[in-house]
């Protein structure tokens, strides 16, 4: 009950043309409570055809093999980073040229508009909070320096946040180039993660993904 108060009032907020689609971790645990949020959903809401996708990460070798201090102490595997991974491969769920995110502490106040996202000359509109120069690095940093990304913007400070569609394939491709020096695939896009886990990787989505597009948007166009 309390997950469909929250979405009927989330709904009255966001455009209702729009589909919402509920995805969740691939075994039945989980699944079985998101079908009965979304069969709740469909009778409780104005929404066109609430649909709830199963999301799961690959199931070939991706386990951590030890515990040692190298080992991310909040990430033992892949497994462990369903909450963050499908923000990464969002364009893989929507069809949407602008991808946005809420986080499940976001609060929304008033309509949600394209105004509100993008300005008039179509660049999407990231808020972001960097802090003073510090001797130890924030995490935010600490994460993009796994990836070859030189920020230490924290993103996660405005919702949503907002993604052009093709950017996160771009943010795919230049992880796996970095950490495995080899051309871009999906099963390559799988193995970077799992590789950057084992060295003690700790993802900051909103983070590594602006923090990709706002250095790509200092370089010289060739």
């Amino acid at each position: 009950m309390f997950a469909r108060d929250f979405y009927n009032t989330f709904l009255a907020f966001w455009p209702p043309e729009h589909q919402l689609i509920i995805l969740h971790e691939n075994d039945q645990r989980t699944a079985r409570p998101v079908h009965k949020l979304v069969q709740c959903l469909q009778r409780a809401t104005c929404v066109q055809g609430p649909v709830a996708r199963p999301f799961d990460l690959p199931l070939y070798e991706h386990k951590v093999a030890d515990t040692s201090q190298q080992v991310n102490a909040n990430f033992t595997s892949i497994d462990d980073v369903q909450m963050q991974a499908w923000k990464y491969v969002l364009d893989w769920h929507s069809e949407a040229e602008l991808l946005g995110v809420l986080d499940d502490d976001a609060c929304l106040l008033d309509h949600v508009l394209r105004g509100d996202l993008v300005t008039c000359s179509d660049r999407i509109i990231v808020r972001g909070v960097r802090f003073e120069r510090r001797p130890v690095k924030t995490k935010h940093e600490v994460s993009n320096g796994f990836l070859g990304i030189s920020s230490d913007v924290n993103f996660m400070a405005d919702f949503p946040v907002v993604f052009w569609r093709g950017h996160l394939e771009a943010f795919r491709r230049h992880v796996v180039r970095h950490v495995l020096r080899e051309d871009y695939s999906v099963a390559n896009w799988w193995r970077a993660v799992s590789q950057l886990l084992r060295k003690g990787w700790r993802p900051s989505e909103y983070s590594n993904l602006m923090g990709f597009a706002m250095q790509r948007s200092r370089r010289p166009v060739v």
